[in-house]
Formats: structure tokens, sequence, C-alpha cells
């Protein structure tokens, strides 16, 4: 309904909206509800939208169970954004790698950057058949990994996980390896670790990981619980 003031003429009539800027009248016509006519075509941005937010949830679920620190809404929103993008750039693609990739991971602790504590080239590499293959370089940890002072074992764990990223098809999976070894001037030889999933060729994967540290001051087989000494990342994120 419109109404009269000493402004003028506001409100809606009919077809018409009428409103007033800066002390002049304006009329428009009134805003309908968009319907998608048959036959167009869903917008493809948010078809991916759509995806990864249904399926990007069921993998945020999955991980949030593997830390310590909350993965709270910043979080969440944080990993399904940086998924979102990934999939925009490379999900139309014939061939999507499961690389690792040191310039464009996304961090799971707001405290920490992967980045500043393992000092090391790692590779991921699709083996088929739902096989990721980790390989991890020869390095010295004292010399190439940042940790908490006192330090005796470093935890590195190492996670897949999977989804269909569609209706019908494979269920989503996780499954990990764990590698523990001392703190000290020793040098570690390169390792090689092979995680297997029930992932069919076309799901899509990601490769996480994640730092834990004990220290004389935790105790022996206790890692610290302090925020900002639990680095962890998702470095990889593919087709298989």
């Amino acid at each position: 309904m419109a109404r009269v003031s000493d402004k003028g003429l506001s409100g809606a009539v009919g077809n018409l909206v009428f409103y007033v800027v800066n002390g002049v009248g304006y009329a428009r016509s009134k805003s309908g509800k968009r319907r998608k006519k048959r036959g167009q075509k869903t917008n493809p941005l948010n078809r991916i939208f759509g995806l990864v937010s249904s399926y990007g949830s069921s993998i945020t679920n999955m991980l949030k169970k593997q830390f310590p620190f909350p993965f709270n809404r910043s979080t969440n929103n944080e990993i399904r954004g940086w998924m979102l993008m990934q999939y925009k750039t490379y999900g139309g693609l014939p061939v999507w790698d499961l690389q690792a990739k040191t310039n464009s991971i996304c961090q799971l602790n707001s405290e920490t950057d992967w980045r500043n504590y393992l000092a090391v080239t790692i590779s991921v590499t699709n083996n088929g058949n739902g096989e990721v293959k980790i390989q991890l370089p020869s390095f010295i940890p004292t010399r190439d990994l940042q940790a908490p002072p006192r330090t005796r074992q470093v935890n590195l764990k190492m996670m897949l996980l999977t989804s269909p990223f569609r209706e019908k098809g494979t269920q989503n999976s996780f499954c990990m390896e764990q590698y523990r070894f001392s703190y000290d001037e020793n040098p570690i030889a390169a390792q090689e670790f092979l995680l297997n999933s029930p992932a069919a060729s076309g799901d899509i994967a990601l490769v996480a990981m994640a730092l834990e540290f004990e220290t004389a001051n935790s105790g022996q087989g206790i890692y610290l619980s302090d925020q900002q000494w639990l680095p962890a990342a998702i470095l990889a994120m593919g087709r298989l």
C-alpha cells in the first residue's frame, strides 16, 4: 500500500512501486519471482557450489575427528572455500591430477602455517584402484623441522579422504598412516607410504597431513596439546 507524505508518494500501487531519493520521486515496476524457464540450463557455478557444499561438508566432518583442536565455523568455511576454488579451477578438466602443491594448500589450524614446520617437498601420486602413494624425501629432523623445545619424538599423520561427489557411486572413505621418528641430528632416509581406499576411478580425493610433538614436558607417549604446535593442512586435491 502506498503512503502520501510531505516528501511525496511512497509504496506500492498495483504493479508500480513509488519511492523518493534525495527529494525526487521515482517509480519502478514491482519485481516478481524469477522462474527458471523450461529447458534452461543450470548455472555451472551454482552446480559447483552445490557439489562442494554437499560433499565437502561430509569430508570436513571426517577431518575434524582427527585433531585435538576445534573446527569452528571459520574453519569449516575455510575448507569449503578452498575446495570450491580447487573444483572451479580443475574440476572441468579431462584430467585432474592429485598432486601436493605448496603454493596452494588449505591450513586446518588457524594458529599455524604448515609450511613453517616441515621444510621438505612431499610428493603425492595417484596409483589407481583407490591407492595413493606419498613420498617423503630424506631429511634431518633438527635442521628441516621446526619443533618445540625439548622435543623427543615426532608423529607425522597422513590422511586420505575420498568422496564420489555424485549421488550414486562409492561411499565416502577415510584412511590414515602414521610415521613416528626421533627428533635429533640423525638423517632419516626417504620414505614411501601407500594409503588404500575403496574409492572408484573418478572419485574426488584429498590428502591431509598433521604433525604431533612429544616433548620431555609432555611425557612419554603423550603429544603436546598446545594449538601452536599442532600444524595441519590439506596438501592435495584431485580426481582418482
